[in-house]
């Protein structure tokens, strides 16, 4: 039997912490990179070594630049986008919940530390620029673990646990310092409500899918629906179905030898001019052109 989305998520997370309660990735590309709004349970630490990146959190846009932190928390919505125009090269720390609570419950300042995670408030998301990141020496750091995750020497995971609990150390007294009440304690459970809104949209988005079927799994109204859904995602449901339906088309048309027809009816297009019109509109032109330009050249013989 097929897993659903939602299986599928907590496999994925099951299996990127099932050695350590810590996954770090490293990656280069010059191809456009997108990935569309989404949120997870766990710490993210977003490094850029080399190049830009956009951010969108909620309704904020940024731009990470070369040598910048983004640090997400659990339950924020965010996405990311890249137009592929130079390297991009970065370094993305994912840690789990089990790792900070045992950094905490294995403190004698639990009760100095504890409200920064566990009260009715969480801090909020930030990006911390290269200044800032030089002179804490959060840099170094950062480098070092880079170095540790291409290396896997001899305890290279020990090696990894300590430098995050010295950016844990560095997060909790820079909360200290700049953190305000600004996240409710209800957003992540908000967030996980949309949830199986989320689910449908990525197993279904070949289908037509309308406002009012997604408003009615919430059992709200359809106004009330499109008001939560553009507070918490930055997007409107319309903008966010039509976004994950191109990059579901951008996949397609760099790795399978599909017709342009083919893949609008594959991403829920039923008219291939209009699909090429919005295609154009997102990355700047047709799925022809796209595919020309970013496709990978075949061996030669």
């Amino acid at each position: 039997m097929a897993l659903n989305q939602k299986e599928t998520d907590q496999n994925n997370k099951e299996l990127m912490f099932s050695k350590e309660p810590f996954h770090c990735d490293y990656g280069r590309q010059n191809k456009p990179y997108y990935y569309h709004p989404h949120w997870h349970d766990f710490l993210e630490l977003l490094f850029i070594k080399k190049g830009y990146l956009h951010a969108t959190l909620r309704n904020t846009q940024l731009t990470i630049n070369e040598g910048e932190l983004l640090v997400i928390m659990p339950g924020e919505v965010h996405s990311f986008e890249n137009e592929g125009d130079g390297v991009l090269e970065n370094f993305v720390i994912h840690v789990d919940s089990v790792f900070l609570h045992n950094a905490i419950f294995d403190s004698k300042e639990l009760s100095k530390i504890y409200p920064y995670l566990f009260s009715s408030w969480t801090p909020s998301s930030f990006l911390c620029g290269a200044e800032e990141m030089k002179k804490s020496g959060i840099l170094t750091i950062i480098n070092n673990l880079l170095s540790e995750t291409k290396k896997m020497e001899l305890a290279y995971t020990l090696a990894i646990r300590a430098g995050l609990l010295e950016i844990f150390v560095w997060l909790l007294r820079r909360w200290d310092q700049y953190s305000h009440p600004v996240s409710e304690a209800g957003n992540f459970s908000i967030c996980m409500r949309l949830q199986p809104v989320i689910d449908f949209i990525k197993d279904q988005y070949a289908k037509k899918i309308t406002t009012k079927e997604m408003a009615d799994k919430m059992y709200m109204s359809v106004y009330h629906f499109c008001r939560l859904f553009k507070k918490l995602t930055g997007y409107s449901f319309h903008n966010y179905l039509r976004s994950v339906r191109i990059v579901e088309a951008i996949k397609l048309l760099l790795s399978k030898d599909l017709s342009v027809k083919e893949i609008a009816f594959m991403v829920g297009y039923n008219d291939v001019n209009f699909f090429v019109r919005v295609f154009k509109k997102e990355t700047g032109m047709p799925p022809d052109k796209y595919r020309k330009k970013f496709a990978p050249s075949p061996p030669l013989s």
